[in-house]
């Protein structure tokens, strides 16, 4: 063997064995402050041995902060008093979890892990909260003598709380899940899932790897993902922002706006309205009440029975939409395939270049505007709509197989066709480079 392919071999076979020995635990290849790239991986995760912690109670709280490095926290309701309140103070049940075929072991780490509870009362300035004075809080951080043994440990709370208490949380390496409970809800996971249900307060949620599962809450959730799995349902409003994310959204009884969306798959079904500006993501929207406002690049975007104006701002999208009930309809795109089928509008408006167009209507209102380059049209209508038309196709031809009777005049680069009659609706203005124009009349496309 050549030299070169021996040191190929021994660099083939040192990266073996040191995958195997960080992926087995024997050693961390640790960067930004002693954290091992191999953090959310347990091992011996068949022997669990569980360290129960002290109670952490109080009668009044406002506020619970949790700062976990590696674990889970589970939030429930406190039962109801004999007149249907929640009982006034929280409880707090936290424990340690250490994965060790050693009990001995496992105990030596855990002594090691500390949970600090501090308890503090603020002063409440301006009309937040009339009649108080003071807000009490509780803020629980997990710390490590020396450094978390993320291969080892995790850290797990159940918190027990009247509805109205201000939760923030942060966790990492687990769960958090939220029933029914909480007020001002904001939450930060890395990998791990997060649940939140039945809630009636806003809620903030920044997330990173993981699952996040959304339902029944009635007010605003505003979510910030990356490389997340995501499932909002039933609830008031949604504002997100997303990366590398699977989401499926259903019934949501305001709007839905997407600040910023890449590499990433959402479907809707159920809403009143959408808007999404991004890149990178596929969209497939069924049944929106109203507007629908989009700007995407480089996936397909799909509508089907939307019943409010839509505007599509997009390059290198193909573009479906089908039963649609509409007043304004603008699209814009390039390099992709436009397939319009069943719609109805007042006014249609098409910007495109280098991607086919086409156009099967109900009903257009009033207007039907269409320019284009490198581009061929297909228009399709019922044979009991008069419209009129004026049509221009430079370096293109008009192919007319309507009933319509078309004035055609032809010019050594370009051909005019215009209507023979002066009133009519809808009234179409095609103007086209490179392109050719088919004009029918029959039944409706399906895309």
């Amino acid at each position: 063997m050549k030299k070169r392919d021996i040191i190929i071999v021994m660099a083939v076979i040192a990266f073996g064995l040191i995958y195997n020995a960080i992926k087995s635990g024997e050693f961390d290849v640790r960067f930004h402050k002693g954290v091992p790239v191999t953090t959310w991986q347990l091992k011996d995760k068949s022997y669990p041995n569980d360290f129960v912690r002290k109670e952490i109670q109080y009668n009044q709280v406002d506020k619970i902060e949790i700062h976990n490095i590696a674990g889970d926290i589970e939030v429930e309701k406190a039962a109801l008093n004999a007149d249907e309140t929640s009982a006034p103070g929280i409880r707090i049940y936290p424990a340690i979890r250490v994965y060790h075929r050693s009990k001995k072991e496992a105990g030596e780490i855990s002594k090691k892990i500390k949970i600090n509870t501090v308890f503090t009362t603020e002063p409440i300035e301006g009309d937040n909260a009339p009649g108080k004075k003071e807000k009490k809080k509780v803020r629980i951080e997990v710390k490590a003598i020396e450094d978390f043994s993320l291969r080892r440990a995790r850290v797990r709370f159940k918190l027990v709380i009247p509805e109205t208490v201000e939760l923030d949380l942060r966790n990492r390496y687990g769960d958090i899940v939220i029933d029914g409970c909480g007020t001002n809800i904001s939450l930060d996971g890395k990998h791990g899932d997060i649940t939140v249900k039945h809630v009636d307060s806003a809620v903030e949620i920044n997330h990173k790897n993981g699952r996040v599962v959304v339902t029944d809450v009635q007010n605003l959730v505003y979510l910030s993902s990356r490389n997340s799995r995501i499932r909002i349902n039933n609830i008031a409003e949604l504002k997100l922002d997303c990366y590398l994310a699977n989401v499926d959204i259903g019934q949501v009884e305001n709007k839905v706006h997407i600040e910023n969306a890449a590499y990433a798959t959402i479907t809707m079904d159920e809403g009143n309205e959408f808007s999404a500006s991004g890149r990178h993501t596929k969209y497939k929207l069924t049944n929106i009440k109203n507007n629908v406002q989009i700007k995407n690049s480089h996936q397909p975007i799909t509508m089907r029975k939307i019943k409010g104006n839509i505007h599509i701002n997009a390059n290198n999208c193909r573009i479906n939409l089908d039963e649609v009930t509409s007043g304004d309809v603008v699209i814009k795109n390039a390099h992709k395939y436009v397939n319009i089928g069943k719609i109805s509008a007042e006014n249609l408006d098409i910007l495109m270049s280098e991607g086919d167009l086409d156009i099967a209507f109900d009903q257009i209102k009033e207007k039907l505007n269409i320019k284009n380059r490198h581009s061929k049209v297909t228009l399709i209508y019922p044979s009991s709509v008069r419209p009129v038309y004026n049509i221009e196709a430079r370096y293109g031809s008009i192919t007319n197989r309507t009933t319509e009777e078309l004035a055609v005049l032809k010019e050594r680069d370009r051909e005019l066709v215009t209507s023979s009659r002066l009133e009519g609706k809808p009234k179409i203005t095609i103007n086209t480079t490179y392109g050719d124009v088919l004009l029918e009349t029959g039944t409706q496309k399906d895309i």
